[in-house]
């Protein structure tokens, strides 16, 4: 974020929305695809800009919310999240 650190509580998108960085489109989409691939999307799905978009914000927990001394529980977050996904069928 640019300015100042975010809140435990903040949600940047609705209280600073000027302060998230919005890369060109090829390079966000890139981006994205790169983080799908972490969860196992497969690349035909990664090729899908709208999927991507809305898969990434709806599997991701907030990075401040991660505890960082615990990287295996981020990692069971994270399969958990994207199991779930998958399982709602979207």
């Amino acid at each position: 974020m640019f300015g100042k650190a975010c809140t435990a509580d903040e949600n940047v998108w609705e209280t600073r929305h000027d302060d998230i960085p919005h890369p060109d489109y090829p390079i966000k989409q890139k981006a994205l695809a790169l983080l799908a691939a972490i969860y196992g999307v497969e690349s035909r799905e990664a090729a899908d800009a709208h999927f991507l978009e809305h898969f990434i914000r709806d599997v991701s927990a907030p990075l401040h919310l991660w505890n960082m001394s615990q990287p295996g529980a981020i990692i069971a977050d994270v399969e958990e999240r994207r199991l779930h996904y998958r399982r709602a069928g979207s």
